[in-house]
């Protein structure tokens, strides 16, 4: 799958709630694919931190599987920055 085709479904994916691990865990892929491309990288982890707050915020129960998912972003290294 190409890289732009994994970035728009994976922003698709951060936009669908609720986000399940898989969703998340495809998206974890999707921002590994895109490791050189900073920006991209940073926006869709970013999209990705935000749909993962908003899904354990809303569901009853625990939400760890996911989070723990969706903290495998921290081992992919890019550049992390703010303009």
């Amino acid at each position: 799958m190409s890289s732009a085709k994994s970035y728009d479904t994976a922003f698709a994916l951060c936009g669908a709630q609720p986000l399940t691990v898989s969703g998340a865990l495809f998206v974890v892929d999707a921002i590994r694919l895109l490791a050189r491309d900073d920006e991209r990288a940073h926006q869709l982890e970013d999209a990705l931190h935000r749909a993962a707050l908003e899904t354990i915020a809303g569901q009853p129960g625990n939400g760890w599987e996911l989070a723990q998912a969706v903290l495998l972003t921290r081992g992919i290294e890019f550049s992390r920055w703010c303009a």
